[in-house]
């Protein structure tokens, strides 16, 4: 089969998220003789030449307007010239969506992936925030008018993401979620003529099968997070305040932060939620505290003995299920309902609820203090993640394109549902 992907972002296993899913998934697909397609619409160039083996990829013409004539005209010639059977909206971006709802090939089946659980209102106002900055007075006065309309604007930025989601998944042969969860969760907000589309298929691990007495061997004192440096959902700052409680007992111990801006640009909202935690650390006097930036974090899943957790929203947790794989012991907050497939308490990792900063530290403590109980859970959490395997995950997706019906299961002409 022909499979096209259509991504913001550039094939890569160093980064996080979308990136590094779909660059492990692409190659699964080529293991299977599958003939790997791929649009950018939010890059011009590539710089990882090494990730696009065997891979034909291209770039929209205008990544400023997706939703451009010049754009749709570009991705249907791309779709009829290569024939592609399958066509993945990698992002689940809505003016993708209605690219490829018109393409004009009948035969072309359309996945969407919902790479998040449903969003609250709260957490898409942050997002808005963020993703608009500017610096100057006048864009720091318009963000205090939007505090003050904050109400009203969550209701407007929940009704436009609601109606662009109902679109994405009607258009949709199959909408992919990422945990078995997220369905039960979609399924609340979508109508009844769109919830027969949603498959969950659990993101693949991105490395091999370790060598776990190995790496057990040469754990060092090493309490490991990777994450974006993002303060909406990634809340670094817990995690950084939770570390302030017990660092001076546990002087011989350090906490190293994996992830945050790859270049020093003050628009960059992971540039600047780094200097607020620098200036956190210095306001709680915390020590043993190191910001790697952003890197492959395969040699800090090596050499770390815990992994630490604190994010407010997620929607799998690869990191998290990467660092089990290293025989890392993870420390989690309870505030995604993914965690249920990934985590079994006391067995495979600790889950602590949301915002008990206390019980957190207290938990790594209790990991700290216990190297016997601490190998025991590592060598669980490794053989867990047995069910993750690349092997699994790719009969999922392959299973997914057998079964895919050959009329279409699209609900797009029901407009009554686009009409909110």
């Amino acid at each position: 089969m022909n499979i096209l992907f259509i991504m913001r972002n550039e094939l890569s296993p160093s980064t996080g998220g979308v990136e590094r899913v779909t660059s492990t998934t692409t190659k699964i697909f080529q293991k299977s003789n599958q003939n790997i397609y791929v649009i950018y619409t939010g890059i011009q160039e590539i710089t990882e030449p090494v990730q696009h083996d065997g891979i034909k990829y291209s770039f929209l013409p205008d990544i400023k307007n997706l939703g451009s004539p010049q754009n749709f005209q570009f991705i249907r010639d791309l779709i009829l010239k290569n024939g592609i059977d399958i066509a993945i909206n990698q992002n689940a971006n809505y003016a993708i969506a209605k690219h490829l709802a018109g393409a004009g090939k009948n035969e072309l089946k359309i996945i969407s992936c919902l790479h998040t659980p449903p969003l609250i209102p709260r957490l898409l106002f942050e997002y808005h925030l963020a993703s608009s900055f500017q610096s100057g007075l006048v864009h720091w006065a318009k963000v205090g008018l939007k505090y003050v309309l904050r109400t009203k604007l969550e209701a407007k930025y929940f009704k436009i993401y609601l109606s662009e989601l109902l679109f994405i998944v009607g258009s949709s042969d199959a909408t992919v979620v990422p945990a078995n969860q997220h369905i039960g969760e979609y399924r609340k907000i979508l109508p009844s003529a769109l919830k027969a589309n949603l498959v969950a298929i659990n993101h693949p691990l991105s490395f091999p099968k370790q060598n776990l007495e190995l790496l057990l061997q040469n754990k060092e004192k090493i309490i490991l997070a990777v994450s974006r440096l993002e303060r909406a959902s990634k809340r670094i700052d817990l995690l950084l305040k939770a570390w302030s409680k017990i660092h001076r007992k546990h002087s011989d111990w350090k906490l190293v932060i994996v992830g945050g801006p790859k270049h020093i640009k003050f628009d960059d909202p992971q540039f600047r939620e780094l200097q607020k935690l620098k200036v956190l650390v210095r306001k709680l006097k915390i020590g043993n505290v190191v910001f790697v930036g952003h890197q492959d974090p395969i040699n800090y899943y090596q050499k770390s003995s815990i992994y630490a957790m604190t994010s407010a929203s997620e929607a799998w947790g690869m990191s998290l299920v990467e660092a089990q794989q290293f025989g890392c012991v993870p420390v989690v907050f309870q505030s995604f309902s993914a965690l249920q497939e990934i985590i079994s308490p006391g067995e495979n990792g600790f889950c602590v609820p949301f915002g008990d900063i206390d019980g957190f530290a207290q938990a790594i403590s209790l990991l700290i203090d216990d190297r016997t109980m601490r190998e025991k859970i590592a060598s669980c959490a490794e053989k867990s993640t047995a069910r993750f395997r690349q092997e699994k995950t790719g009969k999922d997706w392959l299973h997914l394109f057998e079964t895919m019906n050959s009329h279409s299961d699209r609900v797009l002409e029901n407009h009554d549902l686009f009409s909110k």
